[in-house]
């Protein structure tokens, strides 16, 4: 095996490492900025996507768990008001700078997409869809799922799905609906 040994004169060392610090690229320096300033002069665009981060309940016994902002916004948990923990979880901005997210029922084997539409502080609108229908909802983040925004609390009382003040499943099986 054949060593190739390359002498260094003394002073070639410590001129090497001054060049590197005085022009920004040695130890020193200090951090190169986020989002540089484009050739035009002006900052990059801040991200103004909306902050979806929360707890968002809807008005038919989902809950939809967020956390994250901007491109690391990603739903964590979909669960509904009898405790189904949803699987298959999905989540991005599509071309039209919209959230949406997708995720899988394990007892109807529906797959269900949730677009929203808009925002407005802590409420919003979407639209959702399956292989067999389609709608549009509204959902809000925080609060309580006793509000009267959830049908009176028929989310965590009953294990029943309260949708704009009606009950199915969760009162009187007889009664005509």
């Amino acid at each position: 095996m054949n060593h190739v040994v390359t002498r260094v004169r003394p002073g070639f060392a410590l001129l090497a490492a001054l060049v590197t610090t005085i022009l920004g690229c040695g130890p020193s320096s200090a951090p190169m900025p986020v989002a540089p300033t484009p050739p035009g002069g002006s900052p990059a665009p801040e991200d103004t996507r909306p902050n979806f981060a929360g707890e968002w309940f809807d008005q038919s016994g989902s809950a939809f768990v967020i956390e994250g902002s901007g491109d690391a916004t990603r739903v964590v948990r979909v669960y509904d008001a009898d405790g189904e923990d949803m699987t298959n979880l999905q989540s991005g901005w599509d071309d039209q700078g919209r959230f949406w997210w997708s995720y899988h029922v394990d007892s109807t084997g529906y797959d269900v997409k949730i677009v929203v539409t808009t925002i407005d502080g802590d409420d919003a609108s979407f639209e959702w869809s399956n292989a067999y229908d389609s709608g549009t909802e509204s959902m809000r983040r925080g609060g309580s799922p006793d509000d009267s925004f959830f049908g009176g609390g028929d989310f965590g009382d009953y294990g029943g799905f309260g949708y704009g003040g009606l009950t199915y499943g969760a009162g009187d099986e007889d009664e005509d609906w």
